[in-house]
C-alpha cells in the first residue's frame, strides 16, 4: 500500500509521489483523491524535499487559472496523466509483490 502524507498547516492529504516543473517553478503532486495540487519549487533544499510543503494548494484555487497560456494547460494534464500513472503503478507493484510473498508462504505449507 502506498502509505499518504498529511500535511498538518495545509490539512491536504497527499502522494508522495511528485513532478517538478521548471517552466512553472512550481512541484506537482495528487491528494488522496487524485486532485491536482502544487507547491513552489525550492532551488536549495536540505532536508530532501523539493517543495515548500507548508504552501501546498489545489490548482482549482489557482487565480488566473483560466487565463494560462495553452502550452500551461497541456502541461497542468500531463501532470495529471503522469502522476496519476506513477500513482498506479507503485500500488500495483507493491500488491503484487505481496501477494508473491503470499504465495511463496503459502506454497511452503502444501
Amino acid at each position: 500500500m502506498l502509505k499518504t502524507i498529511t500535511n498538518k498547516e495545509t490539512g491536504i492529504t497527499y502522494y508522495p509521489i511528485f513532478e517538478e516543473s521548471e517552466i512553472m517553478g512550481r512541484t506537482f503532486l495528487l491528494d488522496e483523491n487524485f486532485k491536482l495540487i502544487s507547491a513552489v519549487s525550492l532551488i536549495d533544499y536540505t532536508d530532501g524535499i523539493s517543495y515548500d510543503a507548508d504552501n501546498l494548494d489545489y490548482v482549482d484555487n489557482w487565480e488566473g487559472l483560466n487565463e494560462l497560456e495553452a502550452y500551461e494547460k497541456q502541461w497542468l494534464l500531463f501532470y495529471i496523466k503522469e502522476l496519476t500513472e506513477k500513482i498506479v503503478n507503485k500500488v500495483t507493484q507493491n500488491s503484487c509483490t505481496a501477494n508473491r510473498i503470499l504465495s511463496n508462504k503459502l506454497e511452503g505449507t502444501l
